[in-house]
C-alpha cells in the first residue's frame, strides 16, 4: 500500500514538473529581423518597412531605454523609443549624406512588430551604405536581413552582428 502512494506521489509530481515547465515562454530558436528599404524618386523619399520579434524588441527596449513596451497598446512613448533605437541601430547613408529616418507608426502582427519609417531622399543615389545592427546588443547571433527595391532591381544582404554594413550599389 505504501509503494503505491510513493508511485501516485511521483506521477503526481512529474505531471506537476511538465505543466509548471510548459508555462514557461519558449524562446525561439533564430534570431532574425527583415527589413525592406524602398527608394521611391519620384516621391523623393525612401520608406522602410521592418520587421522584428516582439519579444527580443521589447527586452532590447527594456534593456537600453529601461521601458516596458507593450506594443498591442500604441503609445506616443513607445513610439518616440522606436524612432531612438532605429537612430541608434539603422543607419542608412550615400555619398556621404545620412538618411535619418522618421517612424511613421508600427504594428503588431502575430508574434512580430511591423515599424513603418520614411526619409527624405531630394536626389536619387546610386548606392546606399546600410549599418544594420538591430537588437545585437542582446542577441549576439542575430541576422539583419535587408533588402533595397529600386524600380524593378531588388538587391538583399544578410548583416550580422559582427559585419553589420553593407554597400548596395545600383544604377538609377
Amino acid at each position: 500500500m505504501q509503494t503505491k502512494k510513493n508511485i501516485l506521489k511521483a506521477i503526481t509530481l512529474f505531471c506537476l514538473t511538465a505543466v509548471l515547465l510548459s508555462m514557461r515562454p519558449a524562446k525561439h530558436p533564430y534570431y532574425l529581423s527583415v527589413c525592406d528599404i524602398n527608394i521611391e524618386p519620384k516621391f523623393k523619399q525612401i520608406t522602410l518597412s521592418c520587421r522584428m520579434f516582439a519579444d527580443d524588441l521589447q527586452q532590447e527596449l527594456l534593456q537600453e531605454n529601461k521601458l516596458k513596451a507593450n506594443f498591442l497598446v500604441q503609445t506616443e512613448t513607445q513610439k518616440k523609443a522606436l524612432q531612438q533605437y532605429l537612430a541608434a541601430h539603422l543607419k542608412i547613408s550615400a555619398n556621404k549624406q545620412n538618411y535619418p529616418f522618421t517612424v511613421i507608426g508600427y504594428e503588431v502582427k502575430e508574434e512580430s512588430v511591423w515599424i513603418y519609417a520614411e526619409a527624405k531622399c531630394n536626389k536619387t543615389p546610386g548606392h546606399l551604405l546600410v549599418q544594420n545592427t538591430l537588437l545585437c546588443k542582446g542577441f549576439g547571433g542575430q541576422s539583419n536581413i535587408v533588402h533595397v527595391n529600386f524600380d524593378l532591381l531588388r538587391e538583399s544582404h544578410k548583416h550580422t552582428c559582427i559585419e553589420p554594413e553593407h554597400l548596395f550599389d545600383y544604377v538609377p
